[in-house]
């Protein structure tokens, strides 16, 4: 089998899908820590590229699980190409789209390495241009992981962490935080992939909250968020009208402490919590 260093000389990156692959060993492990790993935990990871943050989670001991939608990369991956022959026992392949993937296809019995209905934890480098698409996505897993780490651009990292008030604050920040901590990482810069990006990466990790709502709660209470954030630059009275009646919307706003003319991103979560419970 090719060393992993002659691996990745002859992998060429595809621009199609958007691939930058994570060469710097030391991010690698200190994405390792930040996902709080111990000895056997199942991880599936998103994207494993070139697997050199694969190797890394196999050498802490996780047993992974790699989704890679390159079928050549796949195919070499599955082969053992880069990896250590001690660590292969523990690695499982599966050549696909994450964003078409089920996460029962992912998560339940029917690989080789099974993780069952053992909460598992999910780490990847997301690829810039359906990092947020994948983002969304975890929240169909919520109860099925206990800790999720990614690498994304860090502008959507500032979305995903924002606070009401600024720009990056709106229904991708809600939509999140909803059923999540977010716990911000650290930055990634250009260099530490090839080929280089021309943005900042960054690190962050999503956590389910213990307390989750209902289906029918968290179905309504995304509805509005999006309703609310329509049109950024109407007030949030504005936005709803269409959709609830305009005597509604004025007594909600009221109940909940909310001035009439607030803007969408001025309203915080435990607000938009609030109107959904009233509207």
């Amino acid at each position: 089998m090719l060393s992993y260093r002659t691996f990745c000389m002859t992998v060429r990156p595809k621009k199609s899908l958007g691939q930058h692959f994570l060469t710097d060993e030391n991010i690698c492990r200190k994405i390792v820590r930040f996902a709080h790993l111990a000895q056997g935990d199942p991880v599936i990871e998103i994207g494993p590229g070139t697997g050199r943050l694969t190797r890394a989670l196999l050498q802490a001991g996780a047993r992974v699980r790699a989704v890679e939608v390159d079928p050549g990369l796949a195919s070499r991956l599955q082969e053992g190409e880069g990896i250590e022959a001690n660590l292969r026992d523990r690695l499982e392949i599966v050549q696909g789209d994450i964003l078409s993937l089920t996460w029962n296809e992912l998560l339940d019995s029917n690989h080789a390495s099974s993780v069952e209905d053992t909460p598992v934890k999910i780490v990847g480098n997301l690829p810039y241009n359906i990092a947020s698409r994948i983002l969304l996505k975890m929240i169909e897993a919520r109860r099925r992981f206990q800790r999720a780490v990614f690498m994304v651009q860090k502008e959507v990292a500032e979305r995903v962490a924002a606070g009401p008030g600024g720009k990056d604050y709106g229904s991708l920040t809600l939509a999140l935080q909803y059923h999540f901590k977010v716990e911000m990482g650290f930055d990634v810069r250009p260099g530490s992939f090839q080929p280089p990006p021309k943005v900042m990466s960054s690190v962050l990790a999503l956590s389910p909250l213990k307390e989750q709502p209902s289906p029918q709660e968290a179905e309504a209470f995304h509805r509005l968020v999006r309703l609310a954030f329509r049109h950024r630059r109407k007030t949030l009275y504005n936005n709803l009208k269409d959709s609830f009646q305009p005597q509604s919307i004025r007594k909600a706003l009221e109940a909940c402490g909310l001035e009439p003319q607030i803007r969408p991103e001025q309203v915080d979560l435990q607000s938009f919590g609030c109107l959904c419970r009233v509207l």
